[in-house]
């Protein structure tokens, strides 16, 4: 028979393990077409197009949840790279930097100008495809096109994630990004577990 103060401290051990877990966090970097979080989700451009409307109902709902969440838009992420680069300072340079050093997750929906810039820097650096989830519409996956050719080859090879999903179907997105962000939690907690000291 197990000792019962074994038994006793394993089972206040399996209750703080699922508490800690519950509080577990990431902080995200959602990248897409432009929306505007100091106004509504019924604003005009927030509303712009079904890829506006999924962005804005994420940061939401991830801010929501107690994430920390970032996008391109922040005014900070420019003052921080003015700061840092000085006249050197750019989107390019400041998102990559905050990427590298700030962000455990970024999810990209390549739906966009800007978006398809931001992503084709992105895809060659292997310590932000690590971090990188890409949602491509459903409809393009077939596409003989430098995205599928050219962009998803490189990200998939430094181990981005890559889904092709019907951009109108924002409860298969939400839960593939939950999905992507419960198994970014276990790999930072296993890391920190793992780590010395």
């Amino acid at each position: 028979m197990e000792d019962f103060n074994k038994i006793k401290k394993l089972d206040g051990i399996h209750l703080q393990a699922k508490l800690e877990k519950k509080k577990s966090k990431c902080d995200i970097f959602i990248a897409g077409p432009y929306i505007n979080i100091k106004k509504s989700s019924k604003h005009a451009v927030n509303n712009s197009c079904v890829m506006t409307t999924n962005r804005y109902k994420l940061w939401d709902s991830y801010t929501k949840e107690g994430y920390i969440v970032y996008l391109g838009e922040d005014d900070r992420l420019k003052e921080i790279g003015n700061i840092s680069f000085g006249k050197y300072s750019n989107a390019v340079v400041y998102e990559i930097d905050h990427i590298k050093k700030h962000i455990d997750a970024l999810i990209v929906f390549p739906s966009g100008a800007g978006v398809f810039c931001e992503l084709g820097s992105w895809a060659i650096l292997e310590v932000i495809c690590e971090k990188m989830l890409v949602i491509i519409d459903k409809k393009h996956e077939k596409d003989k096109s430098y995205m599928n050719h050219g962009i998803v080859k490189a990200v998939k090879a430094y181990n981005s994630s890559v889904l092709y999903i019907d951009y109108n179907d924002y409860d298969k997105i939400k839960k593939s990004c939950d999905e992507f962000l419960s198994d970014k939690i276990d790999l930072l907690e296993m890391k920190k577990a793992l780590k010395d000291g």
